[in-house]
């Protein structure tokens, strides 16, 4: 399935639910994507979504979903997720260029995953006034972000591959549960 704008400054509405039984599914935008429905695919097919202009924004209460196949979401600045989820034995990749990934609500866990890797050009969660930290259930997590930090509360046990900042900013890794 792929959802395409090939104007530079369209953007991609995902506003009804998008279903593929194993295959992949691709959604590309020269400015904007906004998932306001269910993307989904089963066993290994895979999901990528990429906003090359702004923002990547997922609404809360919506899913992101994939059998185990890996999910890829890009934004050109904030990428704002929930509902991310491969299960446990696919990875999720989330980049923010120049902004953040930030917490798009509280009714799924925001990333699910066997292996998580985080990029972004200001923060991974925030920090700080209003703190509101990625939720997330992963066996691994690599992640890197700019002065804004990265902050992120893990439901079990969770390994660090390799957590980096630059500019100064802080690093908060919490576990409900686990080591």
């Amino acid at each position: 399935v792929l959802l395409q704008t090939l104007d530079s400054a369209g953007d991609v509405l995902v506003q009804g639910n998008v279903a593929a039984a194993t295959g992949a599914i691709t959604v590309t935008a020269g400015r904007a994507v906004s998932v306001g429905a269910n993307i989904q695919t089963g066993g290994a097919g895979t999901i990528t979504a990429t906003a090359q202009g702004t923002t990547l924004t997922v609404t809360d209460g919506k899913l992101i979903s994939s059998g185990g196949g890996t999910i890829t979401l890009a934004a050109a600045s904030t990428l704002t997720v929930t509902g991310v989820n491969a299960t446990a034995s696919g990875d999720v990749v989330l980049s923010a260029g120049t902004g953040s990934i930030l917490d798009g609500g509280d009714t799924n866990p925001d990333v699910v995953g066997q292996d998580l890797s985080f990029t972004a050009g200001s923060a991974v969660g925030q920090l700080g006034t209003g703190a509101n930290a990625l939720e997330i259930t992963a066996s691994t997590l690599t992640a890197s972000a700019g002065a804004g930090g990265i902050s992120v509360l893990s439901s079990g046990a969770l390994a660090l591959e390799g957590l980096s900042t630059t500019g100064g900013g802080s690093i908060v890794v919490q576990t409900t549960a686990g080591s």
